[in-house]
């Protein structure tokens, strides 16, 4: 039986760039392209820019119906999910009408949306594919 002597003994591997670092670093590049993305939907949401046009055909069927009328198809050719309308209802007649109040929910769907999206990234592309797909994702114009 052979005994080792200290000398001998493998000590752990200290970690290193590529592989704490390198973890710590994609978190942090993570949650910067996070806060980046949701400092834009904010940015935006803060602006209070106009409605766009379909925006206002879409709030004026929301304000002029009643929960039972936006069942009956949309005025002004106007399509949504009917969850989103009655969320939307709730929101106005609660909050009032303006368009802050128009604006939070679709605010707060697109502030859950960068971390569902990030975790879905995550599950089905590589780790560099995931980070490029969120930062995409949570920077593109087409997306704030």
């Amino acid at each position: 039986m052979h005994i080792a002597a200290p000398a001998e003994i493998e000590s752990p591997r200290p970690r290193t760039f590529g592989s704490l670092n390198a973890d710590r670093m994609e978190k942090v590049a993570l949650l910067a392209i996070l806060a980046g993305g949701a400092s834009l939907r904010l940015w935006q949401y803060l602006a209070n820019s106009s409605l766009w046009l379909d925006e206002a055909a879409l709030s004026r069927n929301i304000l002029e119906r009643s929960p039972r009328e936006l069942l009956d198809p949309l005025n002004y050719g106007q399509v949504a999910p009917l969850g989103f309308l009655y969320v939307q209802k709730a929101v106005v007649t609660l909050a009032g009408s303006s368009e802050y109040a128009l604006r939070a929910f679709p605010l707060a769907c697109g502030l859950a949306s960068l971390f569902l999206f990030a975790r879905c990234a995550a599950a089905f592309l590589t780790r560099g594919a995931a980070l490029f797909a969120t930062m995409l994702f949570s920077l593109g114009q087409p997306f704030i």
